[in-house]
């Protein structure tokens, strides 16, 4: 039987699902303005951030989840999910059942999400520096340099992430990397250096710190 105090947690399903009807149709109608590749199946909470660069590559799978409200995670998010390419050779290529809330993805190289993939609240993942070290570099005007391209001075190198992997929230993941399949990254770590499969890791740097027994 239902009682008062099941009413607010029936009106809010109700009220997702209403907004995730209206996400999705406007993630759709984005993506299609955009360019960007997406998969049967998706579901959106919230209307995610889409900029692809002519030429480039962004594909997202099928049955793929991506929220973008405030509430839709019940850990809160603190922004949109917002996926970029940031050159035009740029490939960012996202495999089928995966779930991300609040991420920020930014590829100028390459970057690669494997299947099944859950990516927890307010996580980012870049494969550049998007700066240069050299300082003088960084304020070419002020130093009177010939700058001839935004690529040619910054750091750049792919990241990849396998099938089954987990990442905590705020995660930060660096460029150059590889998770391997079926690991499990701890909340708020960064990964600034590949991790192996089955394990679990965290820490800044992460590090893998226990096996993960796996039943064959």
């Amino acid at each position: 039987m239902l009682s008062r105090e099941h009413i607010p947690h029936y009106f809010r399903i109700l009220l997702q699902k209403g907004r995730e009807f209206l996400s999705r149709k406007m993630v759709i109608i984005k993506s299609h303005w955009w360019g960007v590749n997406i998969g049967t199946g998706l579901t959106a909470c919230g209307v995610m951030k889409l900029r692809k660069a002519p030429g480039s590559k962004m594909v997202i799978g099928k049955r793929c989840r991506i929220l973008s409200k405030f509430d839709s995670n019940l850990h809160g998010l603190n922004r949109k999910s917002m996926f970029s390419t940031l050159c035009n050779s740029a490939q960012l290529v996202i495999g089928d059942d995966c779930g991300f809330s609040g991420l920020i993805i930014a590829c100028a190289d390459s970057i690669t999400i494997g299947n099944r993939v859950m990516i927890g609240a307010n996580c980012t993942i870049t494969d550049t520096n998007s700066h240069s070290l050299d300082f003088k570099e960084r304020f070419p005007d002020y130093y009177n340099l010939n700058r001839n391209g935004w690529k040619e001075h910054v750091i750049t190198a792919p990241v990849i992430i396998e099938d089954d992997v987990f990442i905590g929230m705020n995660t930060i993941i660096l460029k150059g990397v590889t998770i391997r399949k079926g690991a499990i990254i701890g909340a708020g770590s960064v990964i600034t250096r590949s991790i192996p499969s089955y394990v679990i890791a965290a820490g800044n740097p992460a590090v893998p710190l226990k096996n993960i027994i796996v039943e064959e």
